[in-house]
């Protein structure tokens, strides 16, 4: 071993306290123009899905 590899400091292990957003925390969030805008993304990409998916099984 190197004298390098001997003298690594190590980062002292302390628990993250990070908090992980779910969907409904961050749609909790928002208020109702931006919800209903999201909302209407989702919907018209499942509907493009959807659509797509009914083509190409015909």
């Amino acid at each position: 071993m190197s004298k390098k590899e001997k003298n690594k400091p190590q980062a002292p292990a302390r628990p993250v306290q990070e908090e992980k957003a779910n969907f409904i925390s961050m749609m909790a969030k928002l208020d109702s123009r931006q919800r209903h805008r999201i909302l209407a993304y989702l919907f018209w990409l499942i509907g493009i899905f959807i659509i797509l998916f009914a083509y190409r099984a015909s």
